[in-house]
């Protein structure tokens, strides 16, 4: 696709769509993304100006790295997270990005900067990656890892997935932990109730739980919670919920084209 198809492509679909984005799942967990700051919003922005849309700091235009290119439309910052993400040796800063990005790569992307010398500096961009009700994991001379809510809207259909986020040293990478979806025109419905760090295992790391439920027309109401085991690097679902995941899975698959 050319540069001028997709710009025009973003352009009749990603502003009046993106916003629904916006809205979150109905979960209880402490996540911990925060409002863009002056001084984050600058070091993405660059040489672009930066402005305010909906109250949130934003690029005036899109920036050359995204698949926009210098489309002539805004890049709003809707969230960062600290912490040493793709290094122990720097604070870096991850910082969620809406707009100049097609539906295929969920209307946005994440920039990873990296304090140096007290400077914020441009790191990587990974197009497609969304800070949404983020956890972080930490562990002794490990970097950090996130663990997100990743939530889609499309036709009366919310579609969410539990993802780990890695950073490497020149790209992120993110696997998925369990998916979950709201089918309004079936009344079917398997949604997040919960999400929190807990030690499970009693190692000293803080583990992940999510509990689900799951409710369909004249069926009684579900409850499925899934222990993930953090062992510093990554997540595994705990032994004694393989079997609940597989039954959720089942209620799932056929959605996702399992």
């Amino acid at each position: 696709m050319s540069k001028n198809l997709l710009s025009a492509v973003i352009a009749a679909s990603l502003f009046s769509t993106s916003t629904m984005l916006a809205a979150q799942s109905p979960l209880e967990i402490k996540s911990i993304e925060k409002p863009v700051d002056l001084k984050t919003a600058k070091a993405v922005c660059g040489e672009n100006a930066v402005t305010r849309v909906d109250g949130q700091f934003a690029c005036t235009s899109c920036s050359e790295f995204t698949s926009a290119g210098d489309f002539d439309e805004p890049l709003v910052l809707r969230a960062m997270v600290s912490g040493h993400f793709s290094t122990r040796k720097h604070r870096e800063v991850a910082v969620d990005t809406e707009g100049c990005e097609p539906h295929n790569n969920s209307y946005g992307g994440l920039i990873l900067l990296r304090e140096v010398d007290d400077k914020l500096q441009h790191h990587y961009y990974q197009p497609g990656f969304r800070l949404q009700e983020c956890l972080k994991f930490s562990a002794p001379e490990n970097r950090d890892t996130l663990v997100c809510n990743q939530v889609d809207y499309a036709q009366g259909q919310a579609f969410g997935q539990f993802s780990e986020f890695r950073f490497g040293r020149h790209q992120a990478a993110w696997t998925e932990l369990q998916s979950w979806f709201i089918h309004e025109e079936e009344k079917l419905k398997v949604e997040p109730v919960s999400a929190k760090q807990i030690d499970i295992n009693r190692d000293g790391l803080q583990d992940l739980r999510i509990i689900f439920k799951a409710k369909a027309t004249r069926e009684p109401e579900l409850k499925f919670t899934l222990d993930f085991l953090f062992d510093g690097e990554h997540f595994k679902i705990a032994p004694t919920n393989k079997e609940t995941k597989r039954s959720l899975d089942k209620l799932i698959d056929p959605y996702f084209g399992g």
